[in-house]
Parts: C-alpha cells; structure tokens; sequence
C-alpha cells in the first residue's frame, strides 16, 4: 500500500483523511442474531446489538447480489479481524464461509461452516451456529458425500439444549436426521446410533422416518410398519431429502409386509415406486415374488417380464425369470417354464463370464474407468447389466457427484481468482486517480489559505475505498492460501474417491456373482419340479383322453381380470419367441395365459357333472336312458 502512495507522493493526503475524519459510528439495534433458509434463496437475518449497522448493511447487500463474492470476502475477513465479542467473531466467520460457497468453493466452504459449528457455543452464537448446521444440511442435499456431520453430534446435542425456537428445531431435526442416515449405511455402531436417534425424540417425520430405517435395518418388521405409518401421507415439502426418500419408503414397507405374510398389501405398496426411480428394479423384483406368493401368478409373470422388456432389460434382475419359471409351473405351463429356465441362461450366460473372469483374476480391471465407458457410451466389453448395476450404486452416485464438483471448484475458482485481480487492478488505478485530484484540490486551499474541512466529504470516501482496497489486498492473500490448500487437498481426495467407487463396485460385482450362482443352481431344482409336473400331466391326459375335446368346447380359464393383471406400459419383448404370448395387439405386456390346472379341475367337474345332465336332458325329452 505504501509503495503505491510514495509513487503518487500522496502520503500527505492519507494522514490527513486519518486526522480530519471519524470512525464510523457504531447503531446498535435488534435482541438476537439468527438466520432462515440460511444458504438458500431468501435467506434472512435478525441481527443482535452486537453486529455494527455497516457489516449488516454489506453482508445485505452481499446476499442481495449487489456485492460480488470476492469484495464480500474481504468485508468478512476485515470484519473477523476487528471482532472482539464470540458473537461478532462468529457471524464474520460465517459471513466468509458464506462468500466462499457463493463463489462455488463448496469445500472450504463446507469447512468453514463444519468448523463454526463445532466451536465453544453460548446463548449469544447459538443462531448462527444453527445457520451453519443449516448450510450444512444444504450442501449434503447436493454433495451428501462431501462433509461427515458425525462429529458434530456432541455439538447438535448442546444447540438442542439451547434453543426451543421451532425453526431452529426443525434445523437441527434435519441435521441429526441426515447424519442418522449417514451412520446406518456406513454400518455405524448400535450405540452410536442410538445417540443420534436420542436427539430426534420429538422431532415427528423425522424421527418416524429415523426409526423406521433402523427398525428395518435390524428385521424388526412391525417396527418398520408403525414408524412409517405414522409417517403416512404427510407433505415432505419443506424437506426435499425425505421426499427423495418414498420410494425406498415403499419398499421397505413392502418387505416388511411381505415378511409377515401379507402379501397383497406389499404388493399395493410395490406398485407405487415410481417408473423412473433408482429403486424400480428392486421393486419389480420383489413384486414378482409378492403375487407368487399371493397366489396371482399372471402379476407374477409380468412384473418379472417387465424387468426383461424395454430399457429395463439391460438391467441385473435375474431373479426375474425365476420367478416367471415358477408361476408358469404353478399355472402348469410346462413348456413356457422350461422356456423362462432357457431365458436365464441365453441373457445372463456373458454377466456370469465376465463376473468369472473378474472374479479369478490377479490383478482385476479398474472398474471406475469401464463404468465412465458405460456412461459416455464409449465400447466396453462389460455387459450392459453389470454396468447398469454398477451406476445405480448410490456410494458411486455420491462419490461421483463429488469428483464432479472438484472439477468445477478448479474453473470456478480460476475463473473467480482472475476477476478478483482485475478488479484489484481498477481499484488501485481508481484510488491513485482520486488521489492526485484531492491533492490538487487541497493544493488550492492552501494558496486560498481555507480550511481543509471543505473536503471532508471527499476525504471519508477517499477514506473507505483505500480501507477497502487494504482489506481486498489482504484477502487476495488468505484466497490464495485456501487455493493453494485445495491444489494440494484435490488431487488426494480425488484419488480416495476413486478408491472409493473401486472397493463397493468390487463388492457389487462379488453379489452379483454369488447371486447367479445361487440361482442357476435353484434352477435345476425348478426344471426338476418342471419335470416331474409335465411327466404326471401327461400320464394325467393318457388317462382322460377327451380331455383336449372338452377344454376346446369350454374354453380355458385364461386368468386377464382386471383385478389381477397389472399393465405395464408399452416396450419390446424379450426375445421374438415370446412375442406370440405376451405381446398384444397395442403392443403392451400382459400376463395372458390359461392356467392349465385350474381347466383340469373344470374339466373333472364338467366330466362328475355330465352324467347326471344328460339324464335329465332325456327325461325331459321322454326318452329312455
């Protein structure tokens, strides 16, 4: 700053602004200072006494889009040095975190907002460390991997203690909620556990939402089902996480119910999964095993024909023609089921080979590469249904999320790093060109023999723009260390990452395998039953040969009720050897078969009911027997 004052020759001026002017004078106002939507659009603040009447009016005009980050940023950290009070020190803090997400540097960010909201906290901080928590809670909406919220469980405990303000509440609900969920699917431990569903006690959809989730991840069925009864048709609005959540909603519902042998209601609840969710092969897959179960084997057979149809068929669902080999059987289609074991083999046989190789080799592919293949549509020699598989994962959704922020912090900080140096360059230029003009003018008042108050006006803002190119030099330097720290920081998260993704995709791939083995060996065990059932049928029909003849004259039960028969939209079959069973004249899927043993019991009471109908035929007709 010096140096650029002796190139002018303006020293004079700046010890003179110093001399004639003030400080500004401090207004006090409001009784505590805490936030809203904090982070979010429409984020407002009430402001203690503590809080100087200037850096409420800059931080407004900050969230207003007036003020660009960067300026914002060092009205921060020039507001942090001057703090003396915790409540004053901590909202400058959190005005700097603020500035840096709003530069798109989620990570320090991130940081910042972890850091403040785990500090020391009394009655005066305690808003704006549930401000913080608050951000928090919206950073990991978007980025859920980015930041653990486990540490600050002790501090969310305190903050509860603290505040009975039901907003606040709500914050931190949300906080322990998420952090919960965070610690159940790293399989944290009971205990832990348990002290984080302490803090929900009253909490309502939350804390429904919590125990549910833990009830089911230990198999306590009438658990899952109370918890999220009481959940029922309530709004998630408000709380976007949750409502992300209903589809995982229905299906642990649903297997709650299925486990307690209530078949038809896990099927109702199956049903509403949404067609575009994460979760639709799962549930389709367990639909199939839920109308097994019922008994409603044409709902069996096409919500396992829907997993094989359309886009879905690229998808690992092989229990889908399990379960269709199963209902054919149970329907006594012999031949179609026969034909459901083939389907299995001819559509997975690829997915077990390359599950194979993967599985025997000494030193495995890196997965994470083959599975950007599959999503850039580049040629891979991974099947489609192991890489479909691999992208529905949520620790690789998460973690990719990540890298892709990473990738957008380095343009967004090099892109916000640039702005920030030129507007230097003009503030400096703009600052020496006041200056030599208020030389000259105070020049002038000299030769005039006035009083240099004539210019007190000109002098306060010289004032404040050589203050504010001070603290935007300084705060050049601390952005500067925290790029420096995130060069540094990246490249090792980034590889965490990729580790990350490498060890559960090499988990799933274990699954899958294990999972086809499994069931190509309950296969041989179907086409044995097959077998054996299509043996005593035709024994059966040798022994009843009108058998044919009547069921023509009849008609077979062909099982299409409404009721029982779900229609699963339009898509091509699996193969064109089905095409003549399951695909109708619109072109959408329906289980559509006669079930043969039901015609065989109609067949044997039309044959006990015959006799005695034609007897009385030929008694009204005066005819002997």
């Amino acid at each position: 700053m010096s140096e650029l004052f002796k190139r002018a020759g303006l020293i004079s001026i700046w010890v003179l602004a110093l001399v004639v002017l003030h400080p500004p004078v401090v207004h006090a106002f409001s009784t505590e200072t805490r936030a809203e939507a904090a982070c979010q659009k429409g984020e407002a603040w009430r402001f203690s006494r503590e809080i100087p009447r200037n850096s409420v009016r800059a931080f407004g005009e900050f969230l207003a889009g007036k003020q660009k980050a960067m300026r914002s940023f060092a009205q921060a950290l020039s507001f942090r040095r001057a703090a003396r009070a915790a409540e004053t020190r901590m909202f400058a803090e959190y005005w700097a975190a603020r500035t840096l997400l709003e530069a798109g540097n989620l990570s320090s960010a991130a940081a910042g907002f972890t850091y403040l909201a785990g500090e020391y906290s009394d009655s005066s901080s305690v808003g704006i460390q549930i401000a913080a928590l608050d951000c928090l809670n919206h950073i990991r909406l978007s980025y859920p991997a980015l930041v653990s919220g486990a540490p600050l469980v002790p501090q969310a405990k305190k903050l509860l203690a603290l505040t009975d303000e039901p907003k606040q509440l709500r914050v931190l609900w949300r906080f322990a909620g998420t952090v919960f969920r965070e610690l159940l699917a790293t399989g944290a431990a009971k205990p832990q556990l348990e002290g984080v569903l302490s803090l929900l006690d009253g909490a309502g959809t939350h804390e429904y939402l919590a125990r549910g989730l833990y009830a089911a991840s230990n198999g306590d069925n009438e658990g899952t089902l109370q918890n999220f009864k009481r959940i029922g048709s309530r709004s998630f609005s408000g709380i976007p996480e949750l409502a992300r959540m209903s589809d995982r909603i229905h299906l642990l519902t649903a297997r709650a119910l299925y486990s307690t042998k209530r078949f038809p209601e896990a099927i109702e609840r199956l049903k509403k999964i949404e067609k575009n969710s994460n979760e639709l092969v799962n549930g389709l897959s367990e639909l199939g095993w839920a109308a097994l179960q019922a008994g409603r084997y044409p709902e069996a057979i096409g919500a396992s024909l829907s997993l094989q149809s359309g886009g879905l068929r690229r998808t690992f669902a092989p229990e889908g023609p399990m379960i269709m080999a199963m209902a054919l059987n149970e329907m006594c289609q012999y031949p179609e089921s026969l034909r459901a074991t083939e389907a299995f083999r001819k559509t997975y046989e690829s997915t077990y080979q390359w599950l194979a190789y993967w599985n025997s080799a000494q030193r495995k592919p890196e997965m994470y590469g083959l599975v950007l293949d599959y999503i850039k549509k580049r040629k891979s020699a991974v099947p489609d249904r192991i890489s479909s598989e691999w992208v529905r994962s949520p620790v690789f959704i998460a973690s990719q999320e990540e890298l892709n922020l990473l990738a957008k912090e380095r343009s967004r900080v090099t892109r916000e790093s640039k702005d920030a140096a030129r507007e230097q360059k003009v503030m400096g230029r703009d600052i020496q060109r006041t200056s030599v003009a208020l030389l000259a003018k105070l020049k002038d008042l000299r030769t005039l023999k006035k009083s240099p108050e004539l210019l007190k006006t000109e002098l306060m803002t010289f004032r404040s723009d050589v203050a504010e190119y001070r603290d935007f030099r300084r705060a050049a330097s601390a952005w500067r260390n925290i790029v420096k720290n995130s060069e540094i920081r990246d490249p090792v998260l980034s590889r965490a990452l990729v580790a990350r993704i490498e060890n559960d995709l090499g988990n799933k791939n274990y699954r899958m395998l294990k999972m086809l083995e499994e069931i190509a060996e309950n296969n041989q065990l179907i086409e044995a039953e097959i077998y054996h059932g299509a043996s005593k049928d035709i024994i059966w029909q040798n022994a009843h040969p009108d058998y044919r003849k009547i069921l023509a004259g009849i008609g077979a039960d062909r099982g299409t009720s409404k009721a029982l028969v779900w229609e699963w939209g339009r898509g091509s079959p699996l193969a064109a050897e089905w095409s003549e069973i399951w695909e109708d004249e619109v072109g959408s899927f329906k289980a559509d078969l006669p079930d043969n043993c039901s015609s065989k019991q109609k067949y044997l009471a039309i044959k006990r009911l015959l006799p005695d109908a034609i007897k009385k035929a030929q008694a009204r007709q005066g005819a002997k027997p």
